[in-house]
Parts: structure tokens; sequence; C-alpha cells
């Protein structure tokens, strides 16, 4: 009898850890989302790569980029802690800009057979090579 109300009191004691490691956990795995200007506020977007830089200020080149980048839900647990990314191939700097200023920037890039936006000091999110190659068909 002894044995089964410690194995008891033991299994309610590990389920308690186990839940209190859990909450814990969880509140410390911040989700990070895009800081995007509204996509109406944008007059022009400029994309650099290499020394490189070509200006868009078109309505239809906005909201396409725009919306490459925007995509569906863009969150990540992955924090950026650098200005630029550090070691990525194939860099593309994008600034979203509005009334003489730069509103946000993100990097785009390939690193370790995968492709990324890197928003500096926010977050660093999954991309795919077919969005990477319409951003980058504008420098042909």
């Amino acid at each position: 009898m002894k044995d089964k109300k410690f194995l008891i009191v033991g299994g309610i004691i590990l389920l308690v850890i186990i839940l209190i490691v859990g909450i814990i956990i969880s509140k410390n795995s911040k989700q990070f989302e895009l800081n995007l200007p509204k996509e109406e506020d944008i007059q022009s977007i400029k994309l650099e790569q290499n020394n490189q830089g070509i200006l868009l200020s078109g309505k239809e080149e906005i909201q396409e980029i725009f919306s490459i980048i925007k995509g569906e839900n863009r969150i990540t647990s992955f924090k950026s802690e650098n200005d630029i990314p550090v070691d990525g191939y194939n860099v593309i700097k994008i600034d979203f800009n509005y009334e003489d200023s730069i509103a946000a920037v993100v990097y785009i890039y390939f690193k370790d057979d995968a492709y990324f936006i890197e928003q500096p000091y926010n977050g660093i999110y999954p991309f795919n090579e077919e969005e990477f190659n319409i951003i980058l068909s504008y420098f042909s």
C-alpha cells in the first residue's frame, strides 16, 4: 500500500514538474513577425545586390515584391541579431521606402541549402527558391 501511494505521489510530482518546465519553455520561445509598412504607404522599393541598385516605383512592381516578402503569415522563432546577414550567399537587400525615408529593410539570401528572409534585429524567416528567383529576375 505504501509503495502504491509513493508511486502515485511521485507520478503527480513528475507531472507538475513537466508542466512547469513546459510553461517556462513556451514563454521563452518568442515568435517574431515581419515588420513591414502598409502596402499602400510604400512609394518605392530599392533592391540592391553586389553594389547594383534598382529602384522600383511602379504600383505593380511594388505589389509583387511586397506580396512575395509578406507571404502567408511569416512567423518565426529565430531571432536576427545583426545589421546584415553575416554569411549568406546571393544576398539581396530590399528597402521599403515612403516619404523620403526607409520604412523597413529586409534581406533575402541562400544559406545551407535553404532560402531565408532576414529582418535585422527581428527574425529570420523561411523563404523559397521560386520567390527568390522572381526578385532576382529584376536584376536581369
